[in-house]
């Protein structure tokens, strides 16, 4: 599916059973992203890992120290959306697959 083009979030119960999941699907040559504050030992496919090594992270670095938290924010948020609409897969447990993070993004697999 993940080939084709589909929407797909793959939810699990555990941050290691989604860790597994997406092992298994990175070796397959899928693009997974990670969502939520997650506790996983693949950080490198983290939402907020993949955030700060973003084109725009240093932008919303200076925007914080500025103290333009909102600005910050939206472009921060920018990105998120731009990260998650571009993976293969979005993969996270029960508990982030329903959090605002994700509150917007459509998928047509479950």
């Amino acid at each position: 599916l993940a080939h084709r083009r589909a929407r797909v979030l793959v939810s699990g119960f555990s941050n290691t059973a989604i860790d597994h999941i997406a092992a298994g699907l990175l070796a397959e040559g899928v693009g997974v992203v990670r969502a939520g504050h997650s506790a996983t030992k693949l950080a490198h496919i983290a939402l907020s890992t993949l955030v700060e090594a973003s084109d725009e992270a240093a932008e919303i670095s200076l925007l914080r120290k500025a103290k333009c938290a909102r600005e910050a924010k939206e472009l921060e948020e920018r990105v998120r959306g731009r990260l998650l609409r571009g993976a293969d897969v979005v993969i996270a447990t029960c508990i982030s697959a329903g959090a605002r993070e994700l509150c917007g993004c459509t998928f047509s697999h479950v």
